[in-house]
């Protein structure tokens, strides 16, 4: 926004990559900051205090199922068979699909697809899952770091400067596996049609996804 006119990030992308790069550049002086160093509330805060905020698990469509995934208990596990006889008796379960990381139950609604997914009798095959402990990856971090890494740049001698150096430190710092995986429930919304795929959800990386949807679906990214 200047002076009334308005435009967005991207009508001024293309224009702004078109220019040379400046080599001197004038810093705004401190006394002129309008924002940097003052507490600017959130927007969503209040929202998401009050329990008006909504999520992607929140959404609700005309005719839309929900999806419960039974996953193994170790990563690279395959279904080696299961038994659904149960689940087909859960009243609101629709269907249920394999899929390459466990079984999809599918209902009316999301308890009758927990239920279902509960109800299910799978026979996990872990001959190539990772049954590795904290202990044992620890160990082969540790057996890693004594071999030589790989160099991205190299400046100066480190090794020089700390074997003359009068005092070094060293320290240690370890940690158990922690799962890099968000507090939320994970969820999405699908709407599949002949001409276009929409979907609501959460995520950090909306181009690689759009591309792996517009694949899984047999439509072209755009």
């Amino acid at each position: 926004m200047h002076g009334g006119r308005k435009l967005s990030f991207g009508q001024l992308a293309e224009k702004a990559a078109a220019l040379s790069v400046p080599t001197e550049i004038k810093l705004k002086s401190p006394k002129d900051f309008r924002y940097i160093g003052k507490q600017i509330p959130r927007k969503d805060s209040k929202a998401k205090c009050n329990g008006t905020a909504r999520y992607t698990i929140d959404m609700q469509l005309p005719g839309m199922l929900t999806a419960v995934v039974a996953h193994p208990s170790r990563f690279g596990a395959k279904v080696k068979s299961f038994d659904a006889s149960k689940t087909k008796k859960v009243k609101g379960v629709v269907a249920i699909v394999p899929i390459p990381e466990g079984i999809a139950v599918l209902a009316t609604n999301f308890w009758a697809a927990k239920q279902g997914r509960d109800a299910l009798s799978v026979q996990w095959d872990e001959s190539n899952a990772n049954k590795r402990g904290s202990n044992e990856i620890l160990a082969q971090y540790k057996a890693l770091a004594e071999k030589p890494a790989a160099i991205a740049q190299r400046v100066g001698d480190a090794n020089a400067a700390l074997t003359s150096a009068a005092k070094s430190l060293e320290a240690a710092f370890e940690f158990p596996y922690l799962a890099h995986a968000a507090m939320e429930p994970m969820n999405c919304v699908v709407k599949l049609g002949r001409d276009g795929c929409e979907m609501w959800n959460g995520e950090q990386f909306q181009t690689v996804d759009q591309a792996n949807v517009a694949a899984a679906v047999g439509m072209k990214p755009e």
